[in-house]
């Protein structure tokens, strides 16, 4: 299985709107009577239609595998760098639960950024974790 990263900023008032698309998305999992074709061409507004619809992509061109980007969360995270924790944590988990790993990351996490200076990171205490 493979994983791809995306990158995209979305209004906080669009929030809603991606939670809405997310728990759709799961009672239309949930349904053994639907096909994918019957989501698809339902008219249904699952959470990557929402972020295409209402959110602008950044970086368009990412080009590595999105477990990359996993290890690098969890790489941060052991070092106190928790960008998983947000204000936005009850709704990010509806999202999650249908839309994979969905990490909303928000002003909030501003204090984070002298620990996100990659010269703050040496290359071999990189390499080990990797």
């Amino acid at each position: 299985m493979s994983a791809i990263a995306s990158f995209h900023v979305l209004d906080r008032s669009d929030i809603a709107r991606l939670v809405a698309a997310a728990q759709l998305a799961a009672e239309l999992d949930a349904r053994s009577d639907l096909t994918y074709e019957d989501i698809v061409d339902g008219g249904h507004e699952l959470p990557g239609d929402t972020l295409r619809l209402v959110g602008r992509r950044v970086a368009d061109d990412y080009g590595w595998s999105g477990y990359c980007m996993v290890h690098l969360l969890t790489y941060l995270k052991e070092q106190g760098v928790d960008l998983f924790t947000s204000e936005h944590r009850a709704e990010f988990d509806v999202v999650n639960s249908s839309f994979s790993l969905t990490l909303p990351i928000t002003p909030a996490h501003r204090g984070f950024l002298p620990q996100l200076d990659p010269a703050a990171h040496g290359e071999e205490e990189l390499l080990r974790h990797f």
